[in-house]
């Protein structure tokens, strides 16, 4: 497989946010977008001469998004939102096969950001679910790997993050997220055994996607000279 793919993408946004209250406000935004994919490429394999294989597809997609914040105190901020999204389309380069259309998400978050002790300390915390259609997945086809549309999955997940500044000079982080992200929707064939049916995945966690993840930093800053510092 050999080739080259052009891509030419535009989009415009906007985003405005209106306050029904001093402490309450609204944020609505949309995107357009709009990209054009040009593949030229080749096959060539040991009993089949050079194939041409020239493609080309435009997708368009409007993706709005919708939001609400409260401030419950002078330091505490809660949030909701939901949008739409999408992952470019794209082509599998050499290969004799259909476009790749863009995969879509619809994603709901809430969540609170808060500060403490004269702001030395942060505490966000978020719930979130996500809604994934056509997803862009990897399949074993004989012995060519192919990216297709032929799944949807649903994420679910909760994530919390600190920040302290313990002195003016040492900062600690910390976080953990939990994250269920299993397909709804996906069958594929087994590559060990290609006669077989094909086998139904449904609710089975996505690839790359860890059940539990955390993290804890430390951070020094080191001052020098002319009001610079060394971190």
């Amino acid at each position: 497989q050999d080739g080259t793919m052009k891509i030419d993408a535009y989009a415009a946004f906007a985003q405005a946010t209106y306050a029904i209250q001093p402490n309450f406000r609204l944020t609505v935004g949309g995107r357009y977008s709009s990209e054009k994919r040009e593949s030229n490429g080749a096959f060539t394999g040991i009993f089949v001469p050079v194939f041409p294989i020239d493609q080309h597809k435009k997708w368009n997609s409007f993706t709005p998004k919708a939001g609400l914040e409260f401030d419950l105190a002078e330091d505490v901020l809660a949030y909701a939102s939901v949008t739409r999204g999408f992952k470019s389309g794209t082509f599998n380069v050499g290969q004799n096969n259909p476009a790749i259309d863009p995969e879509k998400i619809t994603a709901y978050e809430a969540g609170l950001k808060s500060r403490f002790l004269d702001r030395r300390i942060e505490v966000t915390g978020a719930v979130f679910y996500y809604d994934y259609k056509d997803l862009q997945v990897n399949k074993i086809i004989g012995i060519a790997t192919l990216t297709t549309n032929a799944a949807a999955a649903k994420n679910k997940g909760l994530e919390l993050a600190m920040r302290a500044k313990v002195t003016g000079n040492l900062t600690l982080d910390a976080n953990v997220t939990y994250l269920k992200a299993t397909f709804s929707e996906f069958e594929s064939v087994n590559a060990l055994f290609p006669a077989a049916p094909a086998e139904n995945l449904k609710g089975n966690q996505l690839p790359g996607a860890s059940k539990y993840s955390g993290g804890v930093g430390l951070a020094y800053a080191f001052p020098l000279q002319n009001d610079a510092s060394l971190t």
